[in-house]
């Protein structure tokens, strides 16, 4: 199964409850800042790695955040990498995602393009979900959530 997982650990009231604990404060407090800054900066175009150097923590410590910050019943990474690997990438990702880019992934995991995807209607577009293999109460917590992270970008 595709997993999506949220960057605010959340409890989705049609999906199964994971951690409460934010990734992102994790990462935040080993760097130093607020949450709230921390995703200001990621806004600004920023990547983790970026931060991190410019706050004077080491890549080490950086990984070794982002992997505590992981909720410990998170679904397991479909992409294979390893949870350093995973980190790595998530580390050196630049900004957080916008609407627009989110809608460019979203495209791509379904293997067509984003206008395609705006046309679609709500009971096509589920199809195409469980045709990929995407679960959809999970997604459907985490778009509840509002926060997304693409562990696979």
């Amino acid at each position: 199964m595709t997993s999506i997982s949220g960057v605010s650990a959340i409890s989705g009231a049609y999906g199964a409850a994971y951690d409460r604990k934010d990734p992102l404060a994790t990462v935040a407090r080993a760097l130093s800042l607020s949450t709230g800054e921390l995703k200001r900066q990621l806004r600004d175009g920023k990547s983790l790695s970026d931060v991190a150097s410019a706050q004077g923590v080491s890549h080490d410590d950086l990984i070794a955040a982002i992997k505590a910050g992981r909720p410990s019943n998170a679904p397991a990474n479909p992409s294979g990498l390893s949870d350093d690997e995973l980190a790595e990438k998530i580390a050196d990702r630049k900004g957080s995602p916008g609407r627009r880019a989110g809608l460019e992934r979203l495209s791509a995991a379904l293997d067509t393009d984003a206008g395609q995807l705006t046309s679609l209607s709500a009971a096509d577009l589920v199809k195409k979900l469980r045709s990929r293999g995407y679960d959809l109460d999970q997604l459907r917590s985490v778009l509840n959530s509002g926060d997304l992270l693409d562990v696979n970008a």
